[in-house]
């Protein structure tokens, strides 16, 4: 609802040609509602523009951070790969550079996807693979596996 459409809703209250109930029940807008234009549209100097959406969001709010702030432990975190989100908040704290929960670091590193699994190989992430050991070739003896052999042979498949 616009400045001016809350203005018209109470123009007949402050013109007294109208009580709030008879506008309450006319436009289906709480009486509450009513009384908060009213006392916003008294305090603002009756002007319309003191009655214009007001956003119902802080200002600031001590947990958020700045753009700067967040620049700061995304370029530790690119220093320093290994290093976890718990490791950057004490780090951080420690220098006195930024006060910041090890959640809100992995929050913040999980949305740029700077997660540890983006820094592989780290030393307890690799896989191990075992040495190949080359063995004399020996040609291949169904023997032990007459009845698979026999049935494959039935079907008509190839073991090659």
């Amino acid at each position: 609802m616009t400045a001016t459409q809350r203005y018209e809703l109470i123009r007949p209250i402050i013109h007294k040609e109208k009580t709030i109930q008879q506008v309450h029940e006319e436009n289906d807008i709480s009486i509450r509602t009513l009384r908060r234009y009213l006392k916003r549209f008294r305090e603002g100097d009756e002007q319309i523009s003191c009655l214009a959406d007001r956003s119902h969001a802080a200002f600031s709010h001590p947990k958020w951070f700045t753009c700067e702030q967040k620049a700061l432990v995304v370029a530790y975190k690119l220093e320093n790969p290994p290093i976890s989100a718990q490791q950057i908040s004490k780090d951080l704290a420690e220098k006195g550079i930024l006060e910041i929960n090890p959640h809100s670091v992995a929050d913040l590193l999980k949305a740029r996807g700077l997660t540890k699994e983006f820094f592989l190989p780290h030393r307890r992430n690799l896989i191990r693979i075992p040495q190949l050991s080359f063995q004399r070739a020996v040609a291949w003896n169904p023997t032990p596996y007459k009845p698979l052999y026999k049935r494959l042979q039935r079907e008509k498949f190839s073991l090659l």
